[in-house]
């Protein structure tokens, strides 16, 4: 059975790799583009740098639990944050 791949399709595809991006990096990405691999890659420009960074979403991030990536960001916050005020 092949899926239909509609606009409706893709636009919540690109909405979700949004969400995933903000939750596991903390910032929106400026780009999210399908690589020939499958993969999606979450582009964000550095304005102040000039440059680019790019993340790899896989497909399994897409079904994450966002929860449980917010949870697991703010934990690596904090550890970093009391490894800089020690």
């Amino acid at each position: 059975m092949q899926q239909e791949i509609t606009s409706e399709f893709l636009e919540t595809l690109y909405c979700r790799a949004k969400q995933f991006a903000i939750t596991k990096w903390g910032k929106e990405p400026d780009r999210v583009i399908i690589d020939s691999n499958g993969t999606l890659t979450a582009i964000f420009d550095g304005y102040e740098r000039g440059d680019e960074d790019y993340e790899t979403i896989r497909v399994e991030d897409l079904t994450s639990d966002l929860d449980a990536i917010a949870k697991e960001r703010a934990e690596k916050l904090e550890q970093e944050r009391i490894k800089r005020e020690a």
